[in-house]
């Protein structure tokens, strides 16, 4: 069974190949309506700030916006 929130959020990403941060929110079962991708991965107390999976594996698709008053980005795992 998969329990960390970063098992279930790579595993949402990798069977739907590029999901909305609040779908994956959903997924792993955040009532917040400002659900962040990037506060699942940040490690707290950590030499290295976030997970080592981010930016290598889970990586936005490009396809979103950025700015405060646009839609979220789409994110995706890759495989490396």
């Amino acid at each position: 069974m998969i329990t960390s929130k970063y098992q279930i959020s790579i595993k949402y990403l990798w069977n739907s190949k590029r999901a909305r941060e609040k779908s994956i929110g959903e997924a792993i079962g955040s009532e917040a309506d400002n659900f962040r991708l990037t506060h699942v991965f940040r490690q707290k107390d950590k030499k290295i700030k976030m997970h080592p999976a981010w930016g290598t594996m889970i990586v936005p698709d490009g396809k979103g916006g950025q700015g405060k008053d646009t839609l979220p980005k789409d994110w995706t795992a890759v495989s490396i």
